[in-house]
């Protein structure tokens, strides 16, 4: 980002990300719903370009208009209505400003896997007793994950019975110890909560934004960011909200 860019993010989180955009040189505003305000306040410290918020997205303590740029990953698909969301995150972008979001995507390859039949039947039980499901599921499959996690057509056939969410073929300085950690919450989030919606839904929720706005909506996906698994996110959309008339490259 550019230096001095006035920037919201959400979901503040711990502040690994926040400490990045900090670091970049943006006037960062970072809110989170959770208390996990409290340790992103502790990691980043008193910086005089930075201030963070424990407040709804949906609900943002901004003025309409307010930034240049808006960055909000990982966090639409857990909203009660990602739509609405969408709706408050364009409403603190100024004219001229950036929108950046992602969202798990549908994909007719779920139609070859027993990972949407897994959510079917979780999604109905208790949070609790889901969730000791699910430990069991990462404790039977994730192993498996990670002994063939250098031999790609292993790790297709593996993804058709394992509903397990595993990136250990993916190139990241983690330890096999981590890579479990995030197996875990990753596979509870997607087996009883996480929605997807298709590419397709994401870009119709822009041109909503479009009908109700005089400023001209320019979506297109990125790839500056890797998804998570091939096909898992609607892509890194970007949102360019300019002046009437002005295109956006």
């Amino acid at each position: 980002m550019q230096a001095c860019q006035n920037l919201a993010w959400c979901v503040a989180r711990a502040g690994r990300f926040t400490e990045l955009l900090v670091r970049a040189g943006a006037l960062v505003h970072a809110i989170d719903l959770s208390a996990a305000v409290e340790t992103n306040r502790r990691n980043i410290g008193d910086r005089a370009t930075y201030s963070v918020a424990q407040a709804d997205l949906r609900a943002a303590p901004f003025p309409a208009g307010a930034f240049d740029a808006v960055v909000c990953l990982g966090v639409l698909q857990h909203t009660p209505s990602p739509e609405q969301s969408i709706a408050a995150l364009w409403r603190m972008l100024a004219p001229g400003g950036l929108l950046v979001i992602d969202h798990y995507a549908w994909t007719l390859s779920r139609l070859t896997k027993l990972g949407p039949l897994y959510r079917m039947i979780l999604k109905r039980l208790p949070p609790a007793r889901a969730k000791r499901i699910t430990d069991v599921l990462v404790d039977v499959f994730f192993p498996l994950h990670w002994a063939v996690r250098h031999v790609r057509p292993l790790q297709m056939l593996l993804s058709r019975v394992s509903p397990c969410l595993a990136y250990c073929h993916e190139p990241m300085a983690l330890t096999r110890e981590q890579h479990e950690d995030w197996c875990r919450l990753d596979t509870f989030d997607e087996l009883t909560w996480a929605p997807r919606r298709s590419a397709w839904c994401v870009t119709a929720t822009w041109s909503r934004r479009r009908a109700a706005s005089r400023h001209p909506i320019h979506v297109r996906p990125s790839r500056t960011l890797p998804p998570r698994r091939p096909g898992s996110r609607a892509g890194l959309a970007r949102a360019g909200r300019g002046p009437a008339g002005a295109p956006r490259p």
